[in-house]
């Protein structure tokens, strides 16, 4: 492995440990649920950001990014959806419970994949840090090893934490603060949606 592919994974993962919407939605989901509703998120938060990775590499974010009329409309689009799902979590009364964790897993996944593809700061972030590292090392086989490290690492980085915040210890000791990560979330989508419109 060269030095330039150890320095983009160590980047990305300090891109992904940063407090931001997939972080605060992995710990609503590990605080208010269960172990495998956490994983569930984590999993789909990772596959979103696999698929942008693999985005940049088949070249649809710099497709994306040179029609400005339809990258305008995907940040549109994508921010009113982000503060309408910020301003439902700032709305919604939080609880832990069985039952709660149950129909919270529903459909954790697929939503935690669309929440990552929809963050258009994550296609602009994608393709200002992978595409030009791809352009200046122009080797065949980059790709793949850029996509195989950064999906490990990012893998490994909400898996652990979901795990993390799961372990029985923590959920008791932080259960009076069971709230705090869906207000966070919200806040989060609410302040990334009017950013991503600027």
């Amino acid at each position: 492995m060269n030095s330039s592919l150890v320095s983009l994974a160590l980047i990305h993962l300090l891109a992904i440990m940063s407090p931001g919407p997939n972080v605060a939605l992995v710990m609503k989901n590990s605080l208010q649920g269960n172990r495998r509703q956490a994983l569930l998120c984590a999993l789909g938060i990772s596959l979103g950001i696999v698929l942008h990775i693999l985005f940049v590499i088949l070249g649809v974010s710099k497709f994306l990014l040179a029609s400005g009329p339809l990258l305008r409309f995907i940040q549109v689009a994508s921010a009113l959806y982000l503060f309408y799902l910020g301003f439902l979590m700032l709305l919604k009364k939080s609880e832990r419970s069985e039952a709660a964790a149950e129909n919270l897993e529903s459909g954790t996944f697929l939503k935690s994949i669309g929440l990552s593809l929809i963050n258009p700061k994550a296609l602009i972030y994608f393709s200002s840090v992978i595409g030009p590292f791809l352009l200046r090392e122009k080797l065949n086989m980059l790709g793949t090893q850029v996509l195989l490290w950064l999906s490990v690492l990012t893998f490994i980085w909400f898996f652990s934490l979901a795990f993390f915040l799961t372990n029985p210890i923590i959920m008791n000791r932080y259960q009076s603060y069971i709230w705090l990560p869906e207000k966070i979330t919200g806040l989060g989508l609410i302040y990334l949606a009017l950013h991503s419109l600027y």
